[in-house]
């Protein structure tokens, strides 16, 4: 099931200090890739489910934006590398999957993509999407 809401909705939230410390160092390895802005955004990208408290990964990697949404890599299916299996499995991501279940009041089960981005900055001004 796919969710095409396009509501401007603000939602405050935060991750625990615990979550924050054992997601972070993962994203000081996340891979460059061959796609147009692989040089600056570095990523990892993952479907899940959370279903019953549980994040269950459904080993996705490949992400299809329409050109009506993406004019510059729309209609180009991009395979990333997955999130790293351990921080999947992690109680910090687990917390993040719930909380963003929770606000955006998901039912249960629902596939969530997940993109983990780092984008480099570089001395001059770097774009953060095309």
């Amino acid at each position: 099931m796919m969710l095409h809401s396009r509501e401007n909705t603000l939602h405050l939230t935060q991750l625990s200090m615990a979550a924050i410390e054992q997601l972070s160092p993962s994203f000081e390895s996340l891979p460059h890739t061959e796609h147009a802005d692989g040089q600056y955004r570095l990523r990892r990208y993952s479907v899940v489910s959370f279903e019953d408290g549980q994040v269950i990964d459904l080993n996705k990697n490949s992400f299809v934006q329409s050109s009506d949404i993406n004019r510059f890599q729309g209609d180009v299916i991009r395979q990333f590398e997955p999130i790293e299996k351990d921080i999947l499995a992690s109680e910090g991501f687990r917390e993040m999957c719930a909380l963003f279940v929770s606000a955006n009041h998901l039912p249960n089960g629902q596939e969530i993509e997940i993109h983990q981005i780092r984008i480099t900055a570089l001395d001059s001004e770097t774009q953060v999407a095309p």
